[in-house]
């Protein structure tokens, strides 16, 4: 499978909140930089604790509508370009939070992800 390949499965499990799916394409030591959090962001150390991070973050964004607009990169390093949404007539949209536009950071070796880096921008 390719880089690209990966990035793309990984991204079409995340979309559709596949905990088991997102988490196969994670190597055992992993890393993962959330978009929010303490430091800021939130460092997650391991495929253990990346699973009980992105559990809740899954749970949070049910119903909303995430969409890849571009995926590109070399050698180890990709990027991938990302909305979120909520549905139309919803309580969250047009709101601060919906829609979301987000970068992620992958490092992938051995046909694994190494390390994501997520970014994101909401409106004020």
């Amino acid at each position: 499978m390719s880089k690209i390949d990966l990035i793309e499965k990984f991204l079409a499990a995340w979309a559709a909140q596949d905990v088991d799916g997102v988490m196969g394409l994670f190597a055992d030591e992993a890393v993962f930089v959330a978009s929010t959090g303490p430091e800021p962001g939130r460092t997650l150390h391991g495929a253990a604790d990346i699973r009980v991070a992105i559990e809740p973050m899954f749970k949070a964004t049910a119903g909303m509508a995430f969409a890849v607009t571009g995926i590109w990169g070399e050698g180890a390093d990709y990027f991938a370009t990302w909305t979120l949404s909520a549905p139309a007539g919803s309580a969250s949209a047009g709101t601060a939070t919906s829609p979301v536009k987000g970068i992620d950071h992958f490092v992938v070796a051995h046909d694994r992800i190494t390390l994501k880096d997520a970014y994101r921008k909401v409106a004020a």
